[in-house]
């Protein structure tokens, strides 16, 4: 399962239409798409996806030290143990 995220409603809605978009070249390579949705840093919004990620790639995440303590839950939060 792939799942893109991000915390502004409009890079999400932009995703969503990029995969729309993908969608057939996404599954001519693999049995599967991208599902994109919103996701906060912190524990208690990544609670949804608790434990389901093999691997978290990410991009531009470390700019602002203030977020730092959110992504660090977040990622906690949602990798496999």
């Amino acid at each position: 399962r792939v799942v893109a995220t991000d915390g502004n409603p409009d890079v999400v809605a932009l995703a969503k239409s990029n995969v729309r978009k993908n969608a057939h070249d996404l599954e001519a390579s693999s049995s599967q798409t991208a599902d994109v949705q919103q996701l906060q840093w912190g524990v208690m919004e990544a609670m949804e996806l608790s434990e389901e990620a093999d691997l978290i790639i990410g991009s531009d995440l470390t700019y602002n030290s203030g977020t730092w303590r959110a992504l660090k839950e977040t990622i906690e939060t949602v990798l496999k143990p």
